[in-house]
């Protein structure tokens, strides 16, 4: 016997987060600070899974696991979370 198929929905959950805008005074967790090819502020944040780009005005979202942070686009932050 199947099980049936059910609706899911995430739990509410709340995340420390910031915007990174001033590459003069990059936020916790965001090193390696300088111009790309395109002439983009970009940084590297350390992730669970290694490190990984941000670019000037992504979100840096604290991870659960302490000094670790990822990335995430202002448009899909903004879509997923709001102010607590």
């Amino acid at each position: 016997m199947k099980d049936p198929v059910r609706r899911y929905r995430s739990r509410p959950a709340e995340v420390e987060a910031v915007r990174w805008w001033d590459p003069q005074d990059p936020p916790e967790g965001v090193t390696r600070v300088h111009k790309d090819d395109h002439d983009y502020w970009v940084g590297t944040v350390q992730t669970v899974g290694g490190p990984a780009t941000v670019y000037q005005g992504d979100y840096v979202v604290a991870e659960s696991v302490p000094g670790k942070f990822y990335p995430c686009k202002a448009d899909v932050f903004e879509r997923r979370w709001e102010l607590a």
